[in-house]
């Protein structure tokens, strides 16, 4: 896996000579303000509604089918892979994953045990009296379990439980978590990393991560999960979302606050150099490439299947890549 930090320096110079990249902005809808802030410093031009020329880059938003263009007819790229959005879902990511761990079980250990309802409600109560069974046994607190709607955002929909029979879905897809009760925490707050990855093409596999990134904080002292505190969104869970509700959330000032429940990742590193050793530190950012590239392989197959699907033609032209970010630091 490859490494950019500064991505906009080097497209600039790769684009220098006469041909202004153009980018159709019709469909970016929510990304529109950043996006126009990133053309501005590319250089690059905007082809908003009614253009009829043809763009370099089709952009947008939400899925690759989003506005029901046909891009076979056209050479242009398209900021988005066929199938990604569903792959991307918490139930479907996690069955690519569980059949990776089937295969590699020592290799695809990094995330929680994981059952899907409502098909496994009942096998999850009963392995969750299993559990904790086990827990009383070595006299120590009952395990907690996270449940999460299949195609939620914003932290929207999850909630903690203890016990089993409290958990309550309709049919919409979710997946159950064992919940991580012991995270790292700084300065007795939890947090998440959000890390951003390109996948650039899909043959030959091309994957670059940004350096650069997000930490997301909660914003109420964590203490381990109880009966008392489960409800405690602001403790458990670090959405933005949710927290800049919080009355004790900290806006960042400036890009440089130390303080602030959201800061850039290179902050974040800098500050858990002071209580672990850089050997440490890179060993946890080495850990991370491994986490990302045992992922997008998890999903490499059925996403190539999608792609020669929608683009059998074009199938070896990589007419598309993806910005993709994912949290690491809670239960992903």
């Amino acid at each position: 896996m490859a490494s950019k930090t500064s991505v906009s320096r080097k497209i600039k110079n790769r684009n220098s000579g006469k041909h202004v990249p153009t980018v159709d902005t019709t469909q970016a809808r929510s990304n529109m303000e950043v996006l126009r802030m990133c053309l501005k410093d590319l250089g690059w031009k905007e082809y908003g509604s009614g253009s009829s020329a043809d763009a370099d880059i089709y952009w947008n938003s939400a899925t690759f089918q989003q506005g029901n263009r046909n891009y076979t007819s056209t050479s242009a790229r398209v900021n988005k892979f066929p199938g990604m959005c569903d792959l991307m879902r918490k139930t479907n990511l996690t069955r690519s994953l569980n059949v990776m761990r089937m295969l590699f079980p020592d290799e695809f250990d990094f995330y929680p045990k994981t059952w899907f309802l409502p098909e496994q409600r009942e096998q999850f109560q009963d392995d969750a009296d299993s559990i904790h069974k086990k827990d009383r046994r070595r006299h120590r607190p009952l395990t907690t379990f996270i449940v999460k709607p299949s195609d939620g955002s914003e932290g929207a929909g999850i909630y903690l439980i203890q016990d089993p029979t409290h958990c309550n879905v309709p049919n919409r897809p979710h997946i159950v978590q064992e919940y991580i009760d012991r995270p790292l925490l700084m300065n007795g707050l939890k947090f998440d990393i959000r890390i951003y990855v390109l996948i650039l093409k899909l043959d030959p596999l091309e994957v670059l991560l940004y350096d650069e990134g997000l930490v997301r904080f909660a914003t109420v002292s964590y203490q381990p999960p109880s009966n008392k505190n489960l409800h405690e969104a602001f403790m458990h869970l670090t959405n933005y979302s949710l927290n800049k509700r919080s009355a004790t959330y900290k806006h960042a000032l400036d890009e440089k606050q130390t303080d602030a429940s959201k800061r850039k990742l290179s902050i974040v590193w800098s500050q858990l150099g002071q209580l672990f050793s850089k050997n440490e530190i890179e060993q946890t950012k080495e850990m991370i490439k491994e986490l990302v590239n045992k992922t997008i392989l998890a999903i490499l197959p059925e996403l190539r299947v999608q792609y020669a699907s929608e683009l059998p033609i074009t199938r070896k032209q990589n007419r598309c890549f993806q910005v993709s970010n994912n949290s690491s630091g809670a239960n992903v």
